[in-house]
């Protein structure tokens, strides 16, 4: 099955415009939503976790690199709940499909759940 890429841009459009700043700002830091971040989106966005894990997976996918298997996947993970005295959802992990051509056709992947675990 081969799937189409979008672009980085494209995703955050989904997003309303104080949120794209600040998933543009925890993006550069890495592919970590910290809880914090993620409390304030479920309550600016009025949802829960799930959808907003659902709405972050373009995001993880904009990342996505496939030129031998053409499948663009990406994954969020949800961490565990951060201790008191701060409360929220835990921290967001965001994945994508890997892969790529290493010398004499040998190729290499990883995939988007497997990326987002090791975060």
């Amino acid at each position: 099955m081969v799937t189409k890429n979008i672009s980085l841009n494209s995703a955050l459009s989904e997003f309303p415009d104080v949120i794209q700043k600040e998933l543009r700002d925890a993006l550069s830091k890495g592919a970590v939503i910290p809880s914090e971040l993620a409390l304030s989106w479920l309550k600016k966005l009025d949802i829960e976790i799930g959808s907003l894990m659902i709405k972050l997976l373009p995001i993880a996918k904009a990342y996505a690199r496939a030129p031998i298997s053409k499948f663009y996947v990406g994954a969020v993970a949800l961490g565990m709940p951060p201790s008191s005295p701060i409360s929220g959802p835990g921290n967001l992990y965001l994945g994508r499909i890997w892969s790529f051509l290493m010398r004499h056709s040998v190729c290499a992947f990883m995939e988007s759940n497997q990326q987002s675990i090791m975060h």
